[in-house]
């Protein structure tokens, strides 16, 4: 039996010393620029300072995308997800929990790489660092990693989408497109990647309203009721998006607890690409 999508802090503490879990860090850091925006570094350092004992650190931007492109965060060839898996101590047979010291965005897109890679057995701590901390568990300094090991990665397609995928949904009366950034985004009050608004007829649920206070995931009801209003629970195919993937993972992993997993996939280039391109449909208001 695969493990649940989302554990808790007392699950990880029981479960730490568990011959074939590997636990790890996978903050990447959104730094303000004045020209750019914001520029993504890794969570490294922060990772050194105190992190789950024995948990390693995995690094997003340098050995988990695919840096051949212009494209922030693009989804790395199956080869080299492999190759990078198998590099920090992890088989087709551990059990992966992932957490991180921010938002829980970075985890779970980690989470979506796994699972359309075909890892089965892979989790996201509840809360992260802070729910770990906060619940009392103890922390470590410094670094610790887990031996090589054999990795074998297999895409599946079905859970990657691409602008012509979207084109499709569009004008598909049993697809829905989602959006996961902030309201003001979606309809283009704020413009952080090109043009204002969002992909044309897409709904909207903010990945931020399906935490609590203290960065935890609501209750499954009250998650099914966020995405209620959307028609996303009820097409037949849902592909969710944000500025370059990693929010949108986070509104695609509740569809996956709600059990919508099969029929949801992610766009990875999301508005990076959409906002860039004139001929590509969009929506203000």
């Amino acid at each position: 039996m695969a493990p649940p999508f989302l554990v808790d802090a007392d699950w990880l503490e029981a479960n730490l010393d568990a011959a074939g879990l590997r636990v790890f860090d996978t903050t990447t850091l959104l730094v303000p620029h004045p020209e750019r925006g914001f520029v993504a570094e890794s969570g490294r350092a922060r990772y050194l300072e105190q992190h789950i004992p024995g948990a390693g650190f995995l690094d997003l931007q340098r050995d988990f995308s695919d840096n051949t492109t212009d494209l922030r965060f693009t989804l790395p060839s199956a080869a080299a997800f492999a190759d990078a898996a198998g590099a920090h101590g992890i088989s087709n047979e551990n059990h992966v929990v992932l957490y991180t010291t921010t938002n829980p965005m970075w985890a779970t897109r980690f989470w979506w790489m796994f699972r359309t890679f075909g890892h089965e057995h892979v989790s996201v701590l509840d809360g992260g660092l802070a729910a770990w901390k906060n619940a009392g568990k103890s922390v470590s300094s410094g670094g610790a990693e887990y031996p090589g090991a054999e990795y074998t990665a297999s895409l599946n397609a079905s859970r990657v989408a691409n602008r012509d995928s979207v084109l499709g949904a569009i004008d598909s009366s049993g697809s829905c497109v989602l959006n996961a950034l902030g309201r003001d985004q979606h309809t283009g009050e704020s413009a952080p990647y090109g043009r204002p608004g969002r992909i044309a007829g897409s709904e909207n649920v903010p990945w931020s309203e399906l935490l609590d206070d203290n960065g935890l995931f609501l209750g499954l009801d009250e998650i099914q009721r966020h995405f209620g209003t959307t028609g996303a629970l009820d097409a037949d195919h849902v592909i969710t998006y944000c500025g370059g993937g990693i929010a949108a993972s986070l509104d695609l992993f509740a569809l996956a607890m709600l059990g919508h997993e099969d029929k949801v996939a992610l766009y990875d280039a999301s508005m990076s690409e959409w906002a860039q391109d004139e001929s590509l449909p969009m929506e203000t208001g």
